[in-house]
C-alpha cells in the first residue's frame, strides 16, 4: 500500500475513533436512572497480530484490525471522503442537544457488536497513549 494511502486511511481511522467516542443514549428506567447490559461497556481487546508493532505501525495495525470487524455498510460509514460540511457538524455537545441537521456522522458504539466496540477501544487506547497529559 502506498504511504500516502496508508496515511489517509490512518487519518480516517483516527477520525472514526473520535466519532466513535460520541455519547450513546442508554435506555432509562422509570426512576430516571440509566441501565446497561453487561456487554454495553466492554474493555479493549488485545489484538494479538499487533502486539509486536510500535508507534504508527501499531496504530495502522489496530485500524486495519478494527476495519476487518465491520460489515460493508459500517465500513462505508467509517471511510468517508473529507468534507468541510461534515467537519462543521462536529460538536462536543451531547447529541440530544444538537439539531438533527447537525448531528455527528459516523458509527455509534450502540450500533456495533461487543467485539467491534472492543476493537474500536483498542484503537482509541493506542491513539490516546499512556503518558499523563499526553495523547
Amino acid at each position: 500500500m502506498q504511504p500516502s494511502l496508508r496515511m489517509l486511511l490512518t487519518a480516517a481511522a483516527v477520525s472514526a475513533a473520535a466519532f466513535l467516542t460520541a455519547c450513546k443514549k442508554d435506555d432509562a428506567t422509570s426512576t430516571g436512572t440509566t441501565t446497561s447490559s453487561t456487554n454495553s461497556n466492554p474493555d479493549p481487546i488485545a489484538v494479538s497480530t499487533c502486539t509486536s508493532a510500535t508507534g504508527m505501525a501499531k496504530v495502522l495495525c489496530l485500524a486495519d484490525a478494527f476495519k476487518s470487524q465491520l460489515d460493508a455498510t459500517q465500513l462505508t460509514t467509517l471511510q468517508r471522503t473529507y468534507a468541510v460540511a461534515d467537519a462543521q457538524k462536529w460538536s462536543n455537545l451531547p447529541q440530544g442537544l444538537v439539531q438533527s441537521a447537525n448531528k455527528r456522522i459516523g458509527l455509534s458504539f450502540g450500533a456495533m457488536t461487543t467485539v467491534q466496540v472492543q476493537y474500536a477501544k483498542a484503537l482509541i487506547k493506542e491513539i490516546s497513549g499512556t503518558t499523563a497529559n499526553e495523547g
